[in-house]
């Protein structure tokens, strides 16, 4: 069954789904908005995460349909390809992937793009559902959705498409029916279920860097104008009824 970036949306507007991100927030935030000046995007569904005050462009893989999310600046997504980015080579300092990689059809290609669009010293943050928690067992939960990892998988993935890892941290150990329980209990069950039962957490949180030699050479790509504001106006038009990869007609 395919997860739709629309019930992903709703979930996280539902009381469980606002506590879930409270919990996470301390473990994600602060990775997404550090540095200023950076040039930052994100893939899947990262907005839970970020202030309202600080978004970001974010493409959405065409698996999971597609959702206009409106900022002060305008609507901040566009759906692409999950093995085609519209973003131009080593453009990005900084990449959140949240809820984004678990959904693709092949995950090594889309780590690929990632590896492509990231500059020589980029920074990839990445959060993908732990194979060993609760979480994965829940239907009611982006988590249980789509492919978990363990975290052999991840690393090994991360390896072979160009990235050296440098942290690994599990979050998210109270479990869904300890939602129920309020907040006080999920904070108290989060700040403490490291000590408690770590190998258990809900879902993985990597930082990785580039690495300086490329996986596959960098191909050209033609950026879509919807994220051109949003990528220091080094982006350009394509034609609608043209793929990223193709080379629109001229008028």
């Amino acid at each position: 069954m395919t997860t739709q970036i629309s019930q992903i949306d709703e979930f996280y507007h539902q009381p469980d789904g606002r506590l879930v991100a409270q919990l996470l927030r301390p473990k994600l935030t602060p990775h997404m908005t550090q540095g200023a000046g950076l040039t930052r995007a994100g893939f899947g569904y990262p907005f839970a995460f970020l202030p309202a005050t600080d978004q970001m462009p974010v493409l959405i893989p065409e698996e999971c349909g597609a959702l206009a999310y409106n900022s002060a600046s305008g609507i901040i997504t566009a759906s692409c390809q999950s093995d085609r980015w519209p973003i131009a080579s080593e453009m990005l300092d900084h990449l959140t992937i949240c809820h984004g990689l678990e959904f693709v059809h092949n995950a090594k290609a889309c780590l690929a793009e990632a590896h492509r669009t990231l500059c020589g010293s980029g920074q990839l943050l990445l959060m993908v559902p732990h194979r060993r928690s609760l979480w994965v067992r829940s239907d009611e939960t982006p988590l249980g959705q789509g492919k978990p990892f363990s975290r052999r998988q991840i690393t090994m993935l991360l390896h072979q498409s160009g990235f050296e890892i440098t942290s690994v941290r599990r979050a998210l150990f109270v479990p869904p029916v300890g939602l129920k329980l309020g907040p006080r209990v999920a904070h108290l069950m989060e700040t403490y279920g490291h000590n408690w039962f770590g190998m258990f957490g809900g879902v993985m949180i990597i930082t990785a860097t580039k690495q300086i030699y490329a996986m596959h050479p960098p191909a050209p790509m033609t950026p879509i104008k919807a994220l051109s504001g949003w990528l220091g106006g080094q982006m350009g038009d394509v034609h609608p009824n043209h793929s990223p990869h193709e080379t629109p007609d001229k008028m």
